[in-house]
């Protein structure tokens, strides 16, 4: 009865990263592009009207900047901001991203209500919430707080991406399921398609 519970379940998330959320454009093959959203003033999230997914602004800490311009003043921060995490979580195409407050680590692993403690160009560390199908379906209703860092920046078409993520010490993920955790994505990132 249990394996085919989470045969369901994990058919389930198949169905639901593989199917959602394509217009008639995208199915025809148009991949016209539409301009880049201008940030928000005002510091709060902004929606894109054609996709539905929200960008946050460099003030909430949230999105990345698409043409990837970064404020010449910036510093030591100013580099860091140019590193990003490539992330599908609420957008299967995936985009660029820095400091989101959820993460499609791998097809396997999902990071949720994370909280930044910082980002660096080397690394980045938050605090959130853990799940995946190498959990189901004990992590379902209740996943497991961790703290998680993002690593080893490489270069893929010209823009540093996180390649790496460590899950730290917590009483909470029990050793048994880091194993399967580890067994699944190896710790390795979701890439860009080179192109």
């Amino acid at each position: 009865m249990r394996s085919t519970h989470v045969a369901g379940v994990l058919c389930s998330l198949v169905l639901l990263a593989g199917c959602g959320g394509q217009d008639d454009e995208s199915r025809s093959g148009s991949m016209e592009e539409s301009p880049p959203a201008s940030p928000d003033p005002g510091g709060s999230a902004t929606a894109d009207a054609e996709d539905g997914t929200t960008e946050g602004t460099e003030e909430d800490g949230g999105g990345a900047e698409e043409d990837g311009q970064e404020d010449a003043a910036g510093g030591a921060d100013g580099a860091a901001a140019e590193v990003f995490v490539y992330n599908t979580h609420g957008n299967e195409r995936g985009e660029d991203d820095r400091r989101p407050e959820g993460l499609v680590a791998s097809e396997f692993t999902t990071f949720n209500d994370l909280e930044w403690r910082s980002w660096e160009r080397e690394s980045a560390t938050a605090r959130g919430d853990l799940s995946g199908t190498w959990c189901l379906p004990d992590c379902g209703e209740d996943p497991y707080e961790v703290t998680v860092t993002l690593d080893e920046p490489e270069e893929v078409d010209g823009r540093l991406y996180f390649t790496e993520y460590t899950v730290g010490g917590s009483g909470e993920l029990p050793e048994e399921m880091r194993e399967k955790m580890e067994r699944s994505d190896g710790g390795r990132l979701i890439l860009p398609q080179g192109s």
